[in-house]
């Protein structure tokens, strides 16, 4: 017989390599500390994290969601999976919010990635010198057309199963809402705020230059063709911004206020033929200086004493001629629809000063008032959802307008929601549900029949969010039998990127509140961005005010 012919050491590494030999003692060893590595975070979570079962409400919102739904069997299951995805999806974020090990080693993990690697995170990238910039606004500039069918089909697509699907093309919405103003003899001046890279690219990437062209998705010009061959007014910022530099923020995704001033100003100008005739306004400006750390900067999460350094502006809040703060009015013949680009320098809850925003610097300029209905992110839908249902309450807020400015941010091309809305105005009915009267205080317990959701600390640029709710059952309502009354509710669901306790309510849940009427808090509180309920009818209804007065089983 012949020998077996020997073996090269590669021959015999491949080998021993395809074959893994270990004893049952060491493979038991592995596994029990597999166990144990990946049941220990659960577990001291449980020990020193918050106890509270997040699935406490689920049973609620399965047979609200099984009893609201119309037509067949399928139909209401259907309904009743929503709700679960939905409840599944809370307990995901709050296993974020609520974690031990995120709070411990989140903010460690994002310093060395910003400071060693010069990362950022899922939201936010570091740019040059300091500066940072949000990621869906680079998506917008780098990612594919937003009137691309395969992107709008995508879009679609990925809607989550418990959210209504978007619709992605913005074409259709505008020109729906140009046509129904039209009707009302009011022209529509459509103002996209281009973003911070499309004016800055060279603040975000040394190979990039500021030109006298802003960059743009590669659908942009194919829909402000469309836009203008169909008549409908725009009023292009760029320019404006390119020309005035820095024209943003460094830490924030907002406009710098000297530049939102020169947009004001121009703005005005053109609006002014328009406006012959129009009742004078005498307005005066003050000057203050303002110091925050952008929105930007806070979502980077850092440890404290890491973050970018604050900022610091100049502002130029409003007043009457009798010292009184600028309001808007309601009839006025201006009419802004405005995002947080609209906010930045008016809501003092984003940290930039009050009183110096886009409605009031227009006003300003314009020697005339200016009403405002604004909103803090999605300004595709929000303000025109306002609108409308200002409209459907009997509340005509386009009586006598001759302009209706609509400012949103251009991101929302590419991630907006463009549904259409109706702007039939309505007849005004007596609430069916309770409301305290102007400037009374009512302290009532009730059940929570449904709650909108509540977003997680961190996952947008604002920190601040409200929530809605229908509290049913409601005991201490002057007036009413305990436990007949109902109340639809705004409260606080995020303040300052911290959740508030109205934050963990669930269906079926005991609250105890303070309810005020809405047009007590409605100047401070409108402008901030919150989540509706998802019935239609309740939308249409006049909210409270409600501050949880302490946590009920």
């Amino acid at each position: 017989m012949n020998p077996a012919p020997s073996m090269s050491r590669e021959d015999i590494a491949k080998l021993e390599i395809g074959v893994t030999t270990i004893s049952r003692a060491a493979a038991r060893a592995l596994s029990v500390l597999f166990l144990a590595a990946i049941g220990t975070v659960p577990l001291v979570q449980v020990l020193v994290g918050d106890p509270s079962l997040p699935f406490r409400g689920l049973p609620g919102d399965l047979a609200a969601a099984w009893r609201g739904a119309t037509g067949s069997m399928f139909s209401r299951i259907l309904a009743a999976n929503r709700a679960l995805l939905r409840e599944i999806n809370n307990v995901e974020h709050q296993a974020d919010e609520r974690s031990w090990l995120t709070a411990a080693a989140g903010p460690r993990a994002q310093w060395a990635l910003l400071y060693g690697l010069g990362a950022g995170n899922e939201k936010v990238y570091p740019g040059r010198d300091g500066w940072i910039f949000y990621r869906p606004e680079i998506d917008l500039l780098a990612g594919p057309g937003f009137l691309d069918p395969r992107v709008m089909r995508r879009r679609a697509l990925n809607a989550s199963e418990w959210t209504a699907l978007p619709q992605p093309d913005p074409l259709p919405a505008i020109l729906d809402f140009h046509r129904q103003l039209a009707a009302r003899g009011v022209e529509l001046v459509l103002m996209p705020v281009p973003a911070k890279p499309a004016i800055h690219p060279e603040r975000f990437v040394r190979r990039a230059v500021s030109g006298s062209r802003p960059l743009q998705n590669v659908s942009e010009p194919v829909l402000f063709e469309r836009l203008r061959q169909a008549g409908i007014r725009m009023f292009d910022a760029a320019p404006i911004l390119l020309a005035s530099s820095p024209s943003y923020l460094a830490t924030d995704t907002h406009w710098r206020p000297e530049a939102m001033e020169r947009v004001a100003e121009a703005l005005a100008r053109e609006l002014a033929p328009r406006l012959e005739g129009t009742s004078r306004l005498s307005l005066r400006r003050t000057t203050e200086t303002v110091t925050n750390r952008g929105d930007l900067a806070r979502m980077l999460t850092l440890p404290e004493g890491t973050e970018p350094a604050p900022e610091q502006a100049t502002i130029h809040p409003v007043f009457t001629e009798r010292n009184e703060v600028w309001r808007s009015s309601d009839r006025a013949e201006v009419l802004v629809l405005g995002d947080s680009f609209c906010n930045i320098y008016s809501l003092p809850g984003l940290g930039w000063g009050a009183g110096a925003g886009l409605a009031e610097q227009l006003s300003y300029y314009l020697g005339a008032p200016v009403d405002r209905l604004a909103r803090n992110d999605s300004g595709a839908s929000a303000t025109r959802r306002m609108l409308s249902h200002e409209l459907a309450r009997g509340r005509d807020r386009l009586a006598g307008k001759k302009i209706v400015v609509w400012e949103f941010a251009a991101r929302e091309w590419a991630q907006g929601d463009w549904a259409l809305m109706d702007l039939t105005p309505g007849e005004y009915a007596p609430a069916r549900l309770l409301q305290p009267p102007p400037g009374a205080e009512w302290i009532v317990t009730g059940l929570v029949a449904s709650v909108s959701t509540a977003p997680r600390p961190g996952s947008a640029p604002y920190r601040d969010h409200l929530l809605t709710a229908l509290l049913t059952d409601l005991s201490g309502a002057p007036g009413t039998p305990d436990g007949e009354g109902a109340a639809l509710v705004h409260a606080w669901s995020m303040s300052d990127n911290a959740l508030q306790p109205a934050a963990h309510w669930r269906s079926g849940q005991s609250v105890r509140v303070r309810l005020r009427a809405w047009s007590d808090m409605a100047d401070r509180l409108e402008a901030i961005n919150r989540s509706e309920l998802d019935d239609p009818l309740l939308r249409l209804e006049e909210p409270c005010w409600a501050e949880p007065l302490e946590e009920s089983p």
